[in-house]
């Protein structure tokens, strides 16, 4: 604290004996001149306001340019089609050792990596052969991914393989007349089924899918 400051708080204490007429006529300067300071200071604030969220927006802009250079130099942007195939193929599971339902499948992480993994994946039917189909009574219904699947697939072989949760009757509890009518019409592409089911019995599911042929 300035000494005048602690000196006026003594007086306002009734500590010292009150102002004289000259210390009152330099309080009125002081005060004139503060006025004019914490004028000028609240004039400058909305200047360096301003000058701030301006350096927020370029620094921000830096930053993403920094990323995306960055990111241009990354190993994996430059490896060839059909190394990254190849690692797709590494990263799909074959069978029925890693149950998915189609909706939540590492495919689909895939597709939303960036635009070149998606043309990649969408281009390369190969990709889409494989179909695990382990339904979830918990998720959405699984028409609309096994569609995509089998137009992402063209015409080539198929290895269908449908999978039951241990403790869930799930094609046993699937109604969807749509989805076996929309599986059963790729019979013919059918290169290898298999059927891993707790408690549905194998009959009704060799019944789903026959019924629409």
């Amino acid at each position: 604290m300035d000494k005048s400051d602690a000196c006026i708080l003594q007086i306002l204490r009734k500590e010292l004996p009150p102002l004289t007429d000259d210390d009152a006529t330099q309080m009125k300067s002081s005060i004139l001149a503060l006025e004019k300071e914490v004028d000028s200071l609240e004039r400058q604030i909305p200047v360096f306001e301003a000058i701030m969220k301006n350096l927020q927006r370029t620094l921000a802009v830096s930053k993403r340019t920094l990323a995306l250079r960055r990111a241009a130099l990354a190993p994996i942007h430059r490896l060839p089609q059909e190394l990254l195939v190849t690692i797709f193929q590494c990263c799909i599971p074959r069978d029925h050792a890693i149950p998915a339902t189609l909706g939540d499948n590492v495919r689909w992480v895939l597709l939303n990596v960036c635009r070149s993994w998606k043309f990649i994946l969408e281009g390369t039917p190969t990709l889409w052969t494989n179909l695990v189909i382990s339904p979830d009574p918990c998720q959405r219904p699984l028409t609309q991914p096994l569609e995509k699947y089998l137009s992402l697939s063209a015409e080539n072989p198929l290895w269908i393989t449908l999978s039951e949760h241990i403790d869930e009757h799930a094609f046993e509890d699937n109604s969807c007349a749509t989805f076996w009518e929309v599986l059963s019409s790729t019979t013919h592409r059918w290169q290898r089924l298999r059927i891993h089911c707790i408690w549905t019995p194998i009959d009704d599911i060799i019944t789903k899918t026959a019924q629409t042929l």
